[in-house]
């Protein structure tokens, strides 16, 4: 009997959440999402989190379809400055916010190229409209992109990618700014600064894209540490400034050079003596940061 519960259980759920999400698009191509949809999408998807009864596949699949109708509504109140809609873009991301917690990675993977644009998105409209966003809201969603983003090789790969590079940049100065600002809630600050100190970790896949930002993060830390009064964030602030240190001083760091400059005399060796020249980019970081260091 049990057994014809839980079915029956995910059935309806299965087809209020189709309801739903259909009228949603309907909306959505007609030009306009109602507060009172979206409202009524929010109640679904926290009565849903807070049963159990799914099966695990079950609940995966209808996880990446709320998803996607949440990415659409977030897509939809921010068509432009004039026409933000502030109500739906933060139910939007609250709801992106409980099924991202909820769901495992390994039920993630094809949800990357939505990750990127939302982040994209949230970085920009807190950049252009930052009195109008909830800020908690958006800090959140960073720390667990983040966190989501580092949790296996394969989607490491992708965050430290060239072709990402630039939003990896976007993001590392969002991260910093706020976690320096004293007024950002002290919560906000610290999961920022986390998220951070995640970051600059000596992932084997970081290697060439954030040695160029090691030296900027260690000054901005070691100011902050120097500067701000609460104990909490001073902590933070030293620990991103060690795990700096040692990510450019990690062995890997090392054996990457030696690959680079073996393969570039291999491939040319009457261009030997210009070796050192050519990869001096680890070595230079480590002035800079060493001059950071004395300079505090």
């Amino acid at each position: 009997m049990a057994e014809v519960g839980s079915d029956n259980y995910s059935r309806d759920i299965r087809i209020t959440s189709q309801s739903i999400c259909i009228r949603i698009i309907k909306e959505f191509s007609e030009g306009v999402i109602s507060s009172e949809s979206v409202a009524e999408f929010s109640t679904f998807v926290k009565h849903m989190l807070e049963r159990d009864s799914l099966q695990k596949g079950e609940f995966a699949k209808l996880c990446r379809i709320i998803f996607s109708t949440a990415f659409t509504i977030l897509k939809e109140s921010m068509k432009n400055e004039d026409e933000f809609n502030q109500y739906n873009f933060d139910s939007a991301l609250q709801i992106i916010n409980s099924i991202f917690e909820n769901l495992k990675a390994e039920n993630a993977d094809d949800l990357r190229p939505f990750l990127w644009s939302i982040n994209s998105r949230c970085l920009v409209i807190c950049d252009k409209m930052s009195k109008a966003v909830n800020l908690e809201r958006i800090a959140t969603f960073e720390a667990n992109f983040v966190r989501f983003m580092l949790s296996k090789a394969i989607n490491r790969k992708d965050f430290f990618s060239k072709e990402h590079q630039g939003e990896l940049a976007f993001m590392i100065t969002f991260l910093m700014s706020k976690f320096c600002l004293q007024n950002v809630d002290m919560p906000i600050r610290l999961s920022l600064g986390n998220a951070m100190l995640e970051l600059v970790k000596p992932w084997d896949e970081s290697l060439k894209t954030m040695t160029s930002f090691l030296p900027g993060i260690c000054c901005r830390m070691t100011k902050l540490a120097c500067s701000d009064l609460n104990t909490a964030v001073v902590n933070v602030a030293l620990k991103i400034f060690g795990c700096t240190v040692t990510t450019c001083l990690n062995d890997s760091v090392h054996k990457q050079d030696k690959v680079e400059n073996s393969t570039v005399v291999e491939s040319n060796p009457r261009n030997s003596g210009d070796v050192s020249k050519k990869n001096i980019t680890r070595d230079e970081n480590l002035k800079v940061l060493v001059r950071h260091i004395f300079a505090t």
